[in-house]
């Protein structure tokens, strides 16, 4: 009988990714190479594997709701594509100011990615698990670009599976995305996703070096010239305060 999960997506501990048995390596493949410090293996992204197109990341809110910007500046860290879950998941009674993307000093935090268009919305390969997973690396893929990171940069990565019998498929669309990145990995089998129609969920962590951290902070930059920086309140409570500045 399978235990019953609480809603809070309660894992399977017996199942992590990360235990999996290693096989060893041919007589010819002994050695792994180091990385050198000019980045020479920067893994190059698969044939079949485009991104989607860069856009603005600015889409239509109900009546009513402001339109959110690119970037938005909070507690001295850069929010990438803010938005609220009212706007995300109407049919649920949510309120919650989010960010696909926070950038914390030289650490790049994503939020969990599914098969959905992150500009519309649409959910992409109902029903199919391969398809979900490509377009979650795809959205992961496109939001470190927008940090000023790069697919190579990333150092954890967490999968959350609804069936384990995707683990197979799954990891095989990853390995195409990040050959020659030898990150940590974390894989665990959920009750369910915040819905139902989504099978997998990929989050992942990149650190940017730091002799790219400037260039990188100008990138963020100009993804738009309205940005918004948010003083939160303070330990007194008082009012939030927002200004918006124009970049060049």
């Amino acid at each position: 009988m399978t235990p019953t999960l609480p809603e809070d997506r309660a894992v399977v501990p017996s199942l992590s990714a990360d235990r999996a048995v290693v096989p060893s390596l041919p007589e010819d493949r002994a050695t792994v190479p180091s990385l050198s410090a000019d980045r020479a293996m920067v893994p190059s992204l698969p044939e079949d594997r485009a991104l989607p197109e860069n856009r603005a990341a600015k889409t239509a809110l109900p009546a009513g709701r402001a339109e959110q910007p690119a970037l938005t500046v909070a507690g001295g860290h850069d929010r990438i594509r803010p938005f609220n879950t009212a706007d995300t998941y109407p049919e649920q009674e949510l309120s919650n100011d989010l960010a696909q993307a926070v950038v914390a000093g030289d650490t790049v935090y994503l939020r969990g990615q599914i098969g959905q268009d992150l500009d519309t919305r649409e959910n992409v390969g109902v029903g199919d698990v391969t398809a979900q997973a490509d377009r979650a690396m795809a959205n992961i893929a496109m939001l470190l670009d927008e940090c000023g990171s790069h697919l190579d940069e990333i150092v954890k990565i967490t999968v959350y599976l609804t069936d384990i019998r995707f683990r197979e498929d799954v990891y095989r669309v990853m390995g195409r995305w990040l050959k020659g990145v030898h990150y940590v990995s974390t894989g665990l089998v959920v009750s369910a996703l915040a819905r139902p129609e989504w099978l997998v969920e990929i989050d992942a962590t990149a650190v940017i070096p730091a002799p790219r951290a400037a260039e990188a902070a100008h990138h963020r930059l100009s993804l738009t010239r309205g940005v918004s920086r948010t003083s939160l309140p303070n330990s007194a409570g008082n009012a939030t305060t927002q200004r918006s500045e124009e970049r060049g």
